[in-house]
């Protein structure tokens, strides 16, 4: 008896491939989230300057106005969707 998790769907929706073999790259996009979240944690501990809180900051402030101004041209929903469209 095979017993679902995640409400029915299947694992190979999440991912992992149904057989359970990996590629070189399956595993790439946890590694990368990793990094990020060790990166943020350790700008939580240690000082930076004052010049790059600058630098980060203004980058903060452009990709949000990015995405504000993406959401107010978009003349549909999924325009700002992050999935790609579905084939059924």
């Amino acid at each position: 008896m095979k017993v679902s998790t995640f409400g029915g769907r299947d694992s190979h929706m999440f991912g992992s491939s149904p057989e359970g073999a990996k590629g070189p790259s399956e595993g790439r996009g946890a590694a990368v989230l990793a990094g990020f979240v060790v990166a943020t944690v350790a700008m939580l501990i240690v000082p930076l300057p004052t010049a790059l809180l600058d630098v980060l900051l203004t980058v903060n402030l452009a990709l949000s106005v990015a995405v504000l101004l993406a959401s107010v041209y978009a003349e549909q929903t999924m325009e700002l969707s992050t999935f790609p469209p579905s084939s059924s």
